[in-house]
């Protein structure tokens, strides 16, 4: 008897849960970077994260994630689990990063300018959780299902 290999047909469904991962992730980053990522004057205004080039860049990154995946499917094999998870780590650190200057461009409003009633929105959060999905595709096209 032969092995399976990741061309091979057979093997084929152990790739569904990554490449859900890859896609289902990519599209929470892209709609985080429509959500508000801060909001002034108890919510009045809101900025979405394509208000800036680092929204418009993680939005191509999501829209990468996406394609990502079903590259997955279409063409299985190493590369496309590994381009695929660099993505999705490279979009976590990011998205990690620039929480944490968010909170500190937040703490600055709210000590040196309270009247502006500064808060976080939920957009930037979304697209961390989106952005593990996506690092999480390698280990889930290992996984035996």
């Amino acid at each position: 008897m032969s092995q399976a290999t990741p061309a091979d047909p057979t093997s084929r469904p152990r790739l569904w849960p990554a490449a859900l991962a890859a896609i289902g992730g990519g599209g929470a980053v892209i709609i985080g970077t429509f959500l508000p990522w801060m909001t002034l004057f108890a919510g009045l205004y809101e900025y979405p994260g394509i208000t800036g080039l680092n929204g418009w860049l993680v939005l191509a990154g999501g829209v990468l994630a996406v394609v990502a995946g079903g590259w997955l499917l279409l063409r299985p094999g190493p590369i496309p689990g590994h381009l695929t998870g660099l993505l999705g780590l490279t979009l976590l650190g990011w998205s990690l990063w620039l929480v944490v200057q968010q909170r500190a461009l937040l703490e600055e409003l709210l000590v040196h300018h309270p009247m502006t009633a500064a808060g976080l929105g939920p957009g930037l959060l979304v697209v961390a959780c989106g952005a593990f999905l996506v690092a999480l595709t390698p280990l889930l096209r290992l996984a035996r299902w």
